[in-house]
């Protein structure tokens, strides 16, 4: 077994000290750097969902007008023929 004098001791501590306090900062750093790229990314998906759903509705809205208009077409086209047919009877 290697002695080392006390001071020499007492330096290399230090040193372990001070890198296991460089690589708990490094990875506090990395952890921030994940958590604020996820949180980007959070956000960058709710944006997108935000704008998918909004199309969504709109395009919903538009169908539902569309088949609005074509019920009162076809409302329309049963009442004239019920008409005629009214007519002929008559």
């Amino acid at each position: 077994m290697v002695s080392i004098p006390l001071n020499q001791q007492q330096i290399a501590k230090k040193h372990a000290k001070a890198q296991s306090k460089d690589h708990a900062k490094a990875s506090a750093d990395d952890k921030s750097t994940v958590i604020d790229s996820v949180m980007q990314t959070a956000e960058t998906l709710k944006e997108t969902v935000q704008e998918k759903a909004a199309t969504l509705k709109e395009t919903a809205q538009e169908k539902i007008e569309e088949l609005a208009d074509a019920k009162k077409a076809d409302d329309a086209d049963k009442a004239e023929k019920s008409e005629q047919s009214e007519k002929k009877e008559a």
